[in-house]
């Protein structure tokens, strides 16, 4: 399966017993651990941690996979709001608009920027930001 190895995990629903399928992640792991663990030594023997040549490799692969021109390895999904927030021109008096249900990160990347963070009303079906509110 494109899942790789699945296992199951039961919970009661409505009086009724149901499986739901889960990735194995040990499973998958043994598949690739030459593969993983040979980068990760790469790396430690490198002694790289911050920044070189697997970084500048994954940043080209990743340009490439999505059909761009460049890419920027980031620590986390902070770092990357709060830099697509400035390569987009957000500042100091801006006023940016995200749903109220978003993750901390999210408010902090833009507060960081200087600019406000707006929460809005979801839609109660999407969960997503409702235009109407």
């Amino acid at each position: 399966s494109t899942w790789g190895h699945v296992s199951h995990v039961h919970f009661a629903m409505a009086a009724e017993r149901r499986s739901v399928p889960l990735v194995d992640l040990k499973a998958n792991y043994q598949e690739i651990k030459a593969e993983v663990d040979g980068a990760i030594h790469a790396v430690l023997d490198s002694a790289y941690y911050i920044g070189g040549p697997q970084i500048k490799t994954f940043e080209d692969e990743w340009a490439a996979y999505v059909g761009v021109g460049h890419s920027i390895g980031v620590a986390n999904g902070t770092d990357a709001i709060f830099l697509a927030l400035e390569a987009i021109g957000v500042k100091a008096g801006d006023e940016v608009i995200t749903q109220a249900n978003t993750y901390t990160a999210t408010v902090f990347s833009i507060s960081r920027t200087g600019a406000t963070p707006v929460l809005v009303d979801v839609d109660p079906v999407t969960m997503m930001i409702d235009l109407a509110a």
